[in-house]
């Protein structure tokens, strides 16, 4: 188990008050891992897969694979997000609807979280400001909508 320093657990401590045993549970509890299968791409959902409610192709995953050996993976069938990156799908649908503005800016994009997800809703002009310098992940980013870096 983790050991957290005691002043950073006095402080959660004091700022969470009653919520502070839950905040605890939580940090000693494995984190859920979570996909985001590519709408571009054929693929089977993995055996086991647990719907995520707020996104159409979310799925929480029961153990963590061995990512770095699945060829499924590399060809970019699905992408390893959490599943609360995935709330911007609902958040999109519900406040931009049908009728999606002229130009989206995304100044906090990682190569394949956000950018997809407004890409899959909204294909005219999506302008993604990364600041990201991996070549392998800046060269991914370019397809469908070539929302490089």
């Amino acid at each position: 188990m983790q050991k957290w320093p005691e002043d950073f657990l006095e402080r959660m401590r004091l700022d969470l008050k009653d919520e502070f045993p839950l905040f605890i549970d939580a940090l000693s509890s494995p984190a859920p891992i979570s996909i985001r299968m590519n709408p571009w791409k054929q693929g089977e959902i993995p055996n086991g897969a647990e719907k995520i409610a707020w996104s159409e192709q979310g799925y929480y995953l029961s153990e963590r694979p061995a990512f770095i050996f699945d060829p499924l993976f590399h060809a970019g069938t699905y992408y390893v997000q959490e599943a609360s990156s995935m709330f911007l799908e609902h958040v999109y649908k519900q406040v931009i609807g049908d009728v999606p503005p002229e130009t989206i800016l995304d100044l906090c994009a990682a190569p394949e979280g956000s950018p997809r997800i407004c890409f899959r809703y909204y294909q005219k002009e999506l302008i993604n400001q990364q600041r990201n310098y991996s070549k392998t992940q800046c060269d991914t980013s370019t397809e469908p909508g070539k929302m490089g870096c």
